[in-house]
């Protein structure tokens, strides 16, 4: 096999590897990131109106409403001739835990229902979904619910929402093709180097002329290996982390950038966007946001995530975005 053939076989793996990791499966996660965003920016009202809208086109039937002053109002839905509890909780914010299950099972023989359904747009704690399965409660969170309701939104939000899941994934197959590109370069020249050479002096002379141009390959290939090496150890670490591990380096991400002078609060408002509340603005804060992604890409996992920019109270100022890299 010669050392040109293996490094296009080689290259093009990589390429395919990419194109199925960021095209595909990245794009969707960012796609959902960013959906359950839209929906979370929407008011509550809006967002407890397309869930019902979904359900009812599901079958379910609205019996009765109760009205509540929070963003936690029940309602009584009809399937089957059996009566459902639906309790919604807006925001990406929400973690449903098994406490909060329990609660609301207990809630269903008060209304008369038989089964539950809890939804939110923020997470669910592992042990909260095999709670719930005893006890007749079905939980829609926010990837469930985004997938659910994304067709009731307008066309407009929908395709701004693809457009940007496709910008921030471009950044990831951009730099995974160079990637492949190195890595088939650097497998030609370490085969190349390895494969024996025609007999004779002529292959002599051959080899002396090019013993001094071979050094830079040579030096180009520990360098591409070198950061291939790194981003496999990068990767590793990352994969190894467990839920508390990527909790806690969250916190501590949000701790630092809340220390940074000009910011008010610094919190997650989504698995990839920061909340930025600025105390004071002078419409730029280009060292505020150097820093803030200086603190993001120090953490492999959140190199790619988001900066909403908040202005101060009473300032006339947009809400802004960043994005780290």
């Amino acid at each position: 096999m010669s050392a040109a053939f293996l490094a296009v076989a080689v290259t093009l793996l990589g390429l395919a590897a990419t194109g199925i990791w960021f095209g595909v499966n990245r794009r969707r996660k960012e796609e959902t990131t960013l959906g359950i965003q839209a929906l979370a920016n929407m008011k509550w009202r809006q967002c407890i109106s397309l869930v019902l809208e979904a359900l009812i086109r599901e079958g379910y039937a609205a019996e009765s409403k109760e009205p509540s002053a929070s963003e936690d109002s029940e309602h009584l839905l009809l399937r089957d001739g059996k009566k459902v509890l639906l309790a919604y909780k807006h925001g990406t914010a929400y973690q449903i835990s098994a406490t909060d299950v329990r609660d609301f099972a207990n809630q269903l023989g008060l209304k008369g229902a038989v089964r539950g359904l809890l939804i939110t747009l923020g997470s669910t704690d592992a042990t909260a979904t095999a709670i719930a399965t005893r006890h007749d409660v079905e939980i829609l969170d926010g990837a469930t619910l985004w997938s659910k309701l994304k067709s009731y939104l307008p066309e407009s939000t929908q395709a701004a929402v693809a457009s940007q899941a496709l910008a921030q994934s471009r950044k990831g197959l951009t730099n995974g093709a160079f990637a492949s590109l190195g890595l088939g370069i650097g497998v030609f020249l370490v085969v190349n180097m390895q494969l024996p050479s025609g007999g004779g002096a002529a292959a002599d002379s051959l080899r002396t002329e090019s013993a001094a141009p071979a050094a830079k390959p040579s030096e180009a290939e520990n360098a591409t290996r070198l950061q291939l090496d790194e981003a496999r150890k990068a990767l590793a670490e990352i994969a190894s982390l467990t839920d508390q591990d990527r909790a806690r380096r969250r916190a501590e991400a949000a701790k630092q950038i809340s220390s940074i002078t000009q910011v008010e609060t610094a919190v997650w408002s989504a698995q990839s966007t920061m909340l930025v509340t600025l105390s004071q603005s002078d419409g730029k804060d280009q060292h505020l946001i150097d820093e803030a992604c200086r603190v993001l890409v120090g953490y492999e996992e959140l190199r790619y995530s988001r900066l909403q920019l908040d202005p101060p109270q009473d300032s006339a100022l947009p809400v802004r975005w960043q994005q780290c890299n």
